[in-house]
């Protein structure tokens, strides 16, 4: 008889996630106003880079030398065959990543969602999963697209590969997840002139709290997270202003809140639904990441 396993990758939290993307936004950029302002100086078409690896690094507000941007990273993915019910499986990913450069939330509710979206990304990828043993998962990757600055036409593929790993275990009443993930990523402008990459190693570490808070009639838990990011080449921010930003190693606290239920609601998968907020810090670079799901 296989193992019970927590489903972590169902459809249904991509949906829970959805209906929450636009309120915890903003919640964020209305309660720090200093964090939400953008950039009226930030070089779109030569500094595409930055927002095709914020494909990867997820959604947030970035700041750095001065300058911010918000992205806002969708996480689709359909699995084609799920690790709960068998050996190994195999998921799609659709991540859509759009960026802005003036704007702030509020304004999809004065004005509705905005007709001039700065940045597009839609990066598809595949990924393999399967058990080193119960408490250990593993899962190599890899992803292959397109960013797109809207306004200027400029393009660059963008492409990663990496491989990550999820054990779980149980220690003074509560329940961890150790993280790792190992990655390469980078761009290539369409015509050629520009490229960059960079590669990173992740590592994370996840602790749930029961609490007897009760939402929507159902028991919650909260949980604290930490995660270290090591890049061995250095990943540089704004790159082409009079102060580019490099950053060699960053970390993030923050904290999330889910249902101890495994209830469905209409097509959500409560079980897998989590909410939350990181900081990350390091280099000068600093990002509010808005989370879904697990941290990373």
């Amino acid at each position: 008889m296989k193992p019970k396993q927590k489903n972590l990758w169902a459809g249904g939290e991509i949906s829970v996630r959805l209906i929450c993307f636009l309120s915890i936004l903003l919640v964020v950029t209305q309660t720090n106003p200093a964090i939400a302002q953008q950039a009226s100086t930030f070089q779109a078409g030569k500094d595409l880079g930055n927002l095709a690896y914020a494909t990867f690094l997820g959604t947030g507000i970035y700041s750095a030398s001065g300058q911010s941007v918000q992205v806002y990273h969708i996480p689709l993915s359909y699995s084609l065959r799920n690790l709960k019910d068998h050996e190994w499986g195999l998921k799609l990913r659709f991540p859509v990543t759009l960026g802005f450069f003036d704007f702030k939330a509020i304004d999809i509710i004065e004005e509705g969602f905005p007709d001039d979206i700065s940045t597009f990304s839609f990066v598809p990828g595949i990924e393999y999963q399967f058990r080193a043993n119960d408490q250990w998962r593993l899962m190599p990757y890899i992803d292959l697209g397109l960013s797109t600055v809207v306004s200027e036409d400029v393009s660059a593929y963008v492409y990663s590969a990496g491989f990550k790993s999820y054990f779980d275990f149980t220690a003074f009443a509560h329940d961890f997840i150790l993280f790792n993930k190992l990655f390469y990523a980078g761009y290539t402008h369409t015509d050629r002139k520009i490229s960059d990459d960079f590669a990173a190693l992740e590592t994370g570490l996840d602790v749930k709290f029961n609490w007897k808070v009760r939402m929507f009639r159902r028991d919650t838990y909260s949980s604290l997270y930490w995660i270290n990011y090591l890049y061995f080449d250095d990943l540089r921010f704004f790159r082409y202003l009079a102060d580019p930003q490099t950053v060699d190693k960053q970390n993030e606290l923050g904290m999330t809140i889910g249902f101890n239920s495994r209830d469905r609601v209409w097509m959500f998968d409560l079980e897998n639904a989590r909410l939350g907020i990181g900081y990350r810090f390091g280099d000068r670079l600093n990002v509010v990441r808005i989370v879904f799901g697990l941290p990373f």
